[in-house]
C-alpha cells in the first residue's frame, strides 16, 4: 500500500514507531467496556490510514472536513481536545480555467490522516475563551496512475505541512432559554514542512510555501434540532522558492444544514466551495486564467457517543471544477475531549 520511499529514512522510523506505541496502548488499555471498544476500534483503523494534495495553485485545503455544528458546543468545556482525521479522495478528471475537461490524465487517488490537538482555556478575552490549535498533516498514499502526460504525475507519500493557531471561541446566545447562535474565530499560520516535489511533480502533500488561513464558523439554530453552520477562510499564499509562483487569494466556505433525527444523532447536507478570486504570479507578473474554483456537496452524520467522545463522517461529489481536479472526497473524524488544564486559572 505504502510507496517504497515512505518505507525508508527516519519518516519511516518516526511512523514505525507512532504506530507501535499505539497498538501497545491499545492492548494495555483495552478492557470490555462498549465505549472503549468503539475507540480502540477507531484508532486503529486511523493508525493505518488530511489534507487535500497541493499543485502550482492554491495549498492544502479544508474541504469539507469541519462541518455540521461547527460553531462549537453549547456547553463548552476547558481542557485538551484530539481532533483526528481521516480522508480519502479519488479523481479521474482535471479541469482547465473554462471547466473543460484535460487529456493526458489518468486518475488520482490518496489517503490522508490528520491528527490534531486543541487547548481550549477557560480565561475570558474580548469576551470569549482562548484556545490554540496544532495539528500536522500526513499521507499514507497517494498516487497518480493511467497518465499519458507526465505532468500529472504525483510525488510520494509523505509528511504534510504543519498548522498551528490561536482562536477565540464565545459562548452561545440564547433566546427564550434555547440556543440561537455560537461562533469562533481562529487566525492559523501554516508551515510547509510537507514534501512537495514541484515543478516535476502536480500532486504533492505540502504546499512547498507559508500561508495563512484566517476563519471565522458559526452555528444558527432555527430550532434546537435545526441548525445551519459555516466556516469561512480566507487564503493567503506566499511565494513558492521552488518556482516562483504565489497562489492568488481565495476563499474556502464550508456549510452544512444539520437536523437532529433522534437524541445524539445528527443528519446533515454538506458542502465546501472554494473560489480564487485573484490569478496566481509568477516573479510579479499575473498568470492569465489560473483561478480556481470548485464545489463539494454530499451528506455528513455525527453521533454524539458520549459527553466527551463524538464521531462524523462525510462524503462528496465534486463538480463546477476550475483549473484542479473533480472527483470525490470522503472523510471521517473524531473529537476526544480530556479534562486537563495545564493552564488553569
Amino acid at each position: 500500500m505504502f510507496n517504497v520511499s515512505l518505507t525508508q529514512g527516519p519518516f519511516f522510523l518516526l511512523t514505525f514507531f507512532i504506530r507501535c506505541s499505539l497498538v501497545l496502548f491499545l492492548i494495555l488499555w483495552h478492557s470490555a467496556s462498549t465505549m472503549r471498544n468503539v475507540i480502540s476500534i477507531c484508532i486503529l483503523t486511523l493508525i493505518f490510514a488530511t489534507k487535500i494534495f497541493s499543485n502550482e495553485g492554491l495549498p492544502p485545503l479544508d474541504l469539507g472536513l469541519s462541518n455540521i455544528l461547527g460553531g462549537g458546543s453549547l456547553r463548552p468545556s476547558p481542557g485538551i481536545y484530539w481532533f483526528h482525521y481521516v480522508q480519502y479522495y479519488q479523481s479521474n478528471d482535471v479541469r482547465d480555467f473554462s471547466g473543460n475537461r484535460i487529456e493526458g490524465f489518468g486518475a488520482f487517488r490518496a489517503l490522508y490522516i490528520i491528527p490534531s490537538l486543541v487547548y481550549q482555556s477557560s480565561y475570558l478575552f474580548l469576551g470569549g475563551e482562548p484556545g490554540f490549535t496544532f495539528y500536522t498533516a500526513f499521507s499514507a498514499y497517494q498516487k497518480s496512475t493511467g497518465n499519458t502526460d507526465s505532468q500529472f504525475d504525483s510525488s510520494p507519500p509523505g509528511i504534510g505541512d504543519t498548522t498551528f493557531g490561536p482562536y477565540i471561541q464565545w459562548r452561545p446566545i440564547l433566546y427564550k432559554g434555547e440556543p440561537l447562535f455560537i461562533h469562533r474565530f481562529e487566525f492559523d499560520v501554516n508551515i510547509p514542512t510537507g514534501r512537495n516535489k514541484l515543478p516535476e511533480k502536480y500532486f504533492n502533500v505540502g504546499a512547498g510555501y507559508f500561508y495563512l488561513t484566517p476563519y471565522w464558523t458559526a452555528t444558527l439554530y432555527f430550532q434546537r434540532y435545526l441548525a445551519l453552520s459555516w466556516r469561512i477562510y480566507y487564503i493567503w499564499s506566499g511565494e513558492s522558492h521552488r518556482t516562483n509562483i504565489k497562489a492568488g487569494d481565495a476563499i474556502n466556505l464550508n456549510f452544512s444544514l444539520d437536523y437532529e433525527v433522534k437524541k445524539d444523532w445528527w443528519i446533515s447536507f454538506c458542502g465546501y466551495y472554494v473560489k480564487q478570486f485573484k490569478n496566481n504570479r509568477m516573479c510579479g507578473e499575473y498568470i492569465p486564467d489560473t483561478k480556481e474554483q470548485v464545489l463539494g456537496l454530499g451528506p455528513g452524520v455525527l453521533y454524539f457517543v458520549s459527553d466527551t467522545f463524538q464521531l462524523l463522517g462525510y462524503l462528496y461529489w465534486e463538480t463546477l471544477a476550475q483549473n484542479r481536479t473533480q472527483g470525490f472526497n470522503g472523510a471521517f473524524r473524531f473529537i476526544w475531549h480530556f479534562d486537563v488544564h495545564p493552564l488553569r486559572d
